[in-house]
């Protein structure tokens, strides 16, 4: 188009070409649409990496001021140490799914049914942690590597 008008500049050009002309002498064009794009969808891209992180850091905020989940750490490392023979001061957090796979002789019970049982027979002020911890229900079906990419999208 440029071309045709240098080369007939009495040639009456469309709006679609005078658009076009037009636009072609807008300077960084494709930088000021791609900062415009991203203005319009910042809002919505900040909540959707942001709102995944604050349930994270609410859940994490409720593991470490639930009694509930304090008291059943407490008996099941009381426990461990009985079994064990030991006096550990903690233990590795991957052992609490080993709890439900380790039975008695006798029942052919779980660790774990044993040390609630001892728990429910013991206190009797204990919350549900399903009600206590449902923050953690969301948290459990974010994909963190997806909020990873989204983010380094923005950084770009």
């Amino acid at each position: 188009i440029k071309e045709a008008k240098k080369n007939n500049p009495s040639l009456p050009l469309g709006h679609a070409e005078q658009f076009l002309l037009m636009l072609h002498s807008i300077t960084s064009l494709e930088c000021r649409l791609n900062l415009w794009a991203f203005k319009l969808d910042f809002h919505v891209m900040e909540e959707d990496i942001t709102q995944p992180l604050k349930y994270l850091k609410t859940g994490i905020d409720k593991v470490k001021g639930s009694e509930t989940f304090s008291l059943i750490m407490s008996y099941t490392l009381a426990i461990g140490n009985i079994l064990n023979r030991s006096n550990c001061d903690g233990f590795q957090l991957e052992y609490l799914s080993k709890l439900a796979d380790v039975k008695d002789t006798e029942t052919k019970k779980s660790i774990l049914y044993h040390t609630m049982r001892i728990i429910l027979e013991t206190e009797h002020e204990m919350k549900d942690l399903a009600q206590e911890f449902e923050d953690f229900s969301l948290v459990a079906v974010t994909n963190f590597e997806e909020i990873q990419v989204n983010l380094q999208k923005m950084e770009d």
